[in-house]
Order: C-alpha cells, then sequence, then structure tokens
C-alpha cells in the first residue's frame, strides 16, 4: 500500500476559509508533519464512532493557561469548546487575529494524563477564577479540561498561585504532602 504525498494545503480538503488564512500568511506548503498529521486529524470523528477501545491511555498533555482563560485554542465564547464528536475543530479567532485548529474536549479528557504549567504573577487572578471560581466554560475554556479517568496536575510557580486558597496548594519543593494537603 502507497501513502498518499500531500504537496499543497488545499490537498488536505481543508474548508475554504482555512485555506484561505493560511495563503493569507503566505503558506502554500504544509511541512512533513503537517502532511501526515491534519489528513487523520480532520476525519478522526469517524474512527471515534466507529472505535471500540477509545480509553485515552497514552495520551499525554501539557497546556498553558492564557489570561483570558483559554488553554488548547480554546478561546472564550467559540463553539469548539461544547464541541463532543469531532476531535478537532477550526474557529477564527479575533482576538488572535487568525483561525485556529484545536484538539477538542472529548479528546483531551480522554487523555490518561493533562497539565498545565503557568507561571508569572499576570496569569494569577485567571489561575484562581479557573480553579477554584464557579464553571463557566464560555468565559473560562480551561475549566472544560476534566480527564475523565485520568489525572490533572497544576503546575504552577509561586507568583501564578498567588491568588489561590493556601490550603489547596502543595508545595512540591517542601516535599511530599502530608495529612490533608491536596492539589
Amino acid at each position: 500500500m502507497t501513502e498518499e504525498v500531500i504537496t499543497r494545503f488545499s490537498d488536505l480538503a481543508l474548508a475554504a476559509p482555512i485555506l484561505k488564512a493560511i495563503a493569507e500568511v503566505g503558506y502554500e506548503t504544509p511541512s512533513p508533519i503537517q502532511a501526515r498529521t491534519i489528513p487523520p486529524l480532520l476525519y478522526a470523528d469517524m474512527v471515534v464512532q466507529s472505535g471500540t477501545n477509545f480509553d485515552g491511555i497514552g495520551l499525554q498533555f501539557y497546556f498553558g493557561l492564557g489570561d483570558d482563560g483559554h488553554t488548547a485554542s480554546l478561546f472564550p465564547g467559540l463553539k469548539a469548546v461544547h464541541e463532543q464528536q469531532r476531535w478537532v475543530a477550526a474557529e477564527r479567532v479575533d482576538k488572535a487575529g487568525m483561525w485556529r485548529i484545536t484538539l477538542t474536549p472529548p479528546v483531551i479528557n480522554a487523555s490518561a494524563v493533562v497539565s498545565f504549567l503557568v507561571a508569572g504573577e499576570a496569569k494569577a487572578a485567571m489561575l484562581a477564577r479557573v480553579v477554584e471560581g464557579p464553571i463557566d466554560i464560555d468565559e473560562r475554556p480551561a475549566q472544560v479540561v476534566r480527564p475523565a479517568s485520568g489525572e490533572l496536575f497544576w503546575l504552577i510557580d509561586a507568583a501564578a498561585g498567588s491568588q489561590l486558597q493556601r490550603g489547596r496548594i502543595v508545595d512540591a519543593t517542601a516535599g511530599p504532602p502530608t495529612g490533608g494537603e491536596h492539589a
């Protein structure tokens, strides 16, 4: 069996608005990695529907947290945060002035491990709202990340954690947690 060689973005069956956005930034040809990974992602919803063992084993993601509460190109107010069938989604992000392709909650939440890395005082207020505030995935899309049977870790520095309730923080530099401490 021979593998089809993708030489242009237009060969990837991408939606016209995405192709236009790619052309506007001056790209015509995908990298070898893009040529091999984009097609399966575009049709992943068919794989999920016919798959019999999609339990997330082996999937591990590392994400950041935007000061607006976004993660993984899941931005406030966009529809992708509510996606339940497809593995990936593409939406225009006006704030960024571009189209973004993102993994969707079903894939992220099927993973064995999801880790957030958040640093700096500029992220402190949003981190507190995401971790301790009421759930509002339209305003704080990072809250949609809740692995169904995997683990969720928040790797933060002191500045980013400065607005969190202190009883909820485990200081990894101080040794293993004792008693009622939890992350």
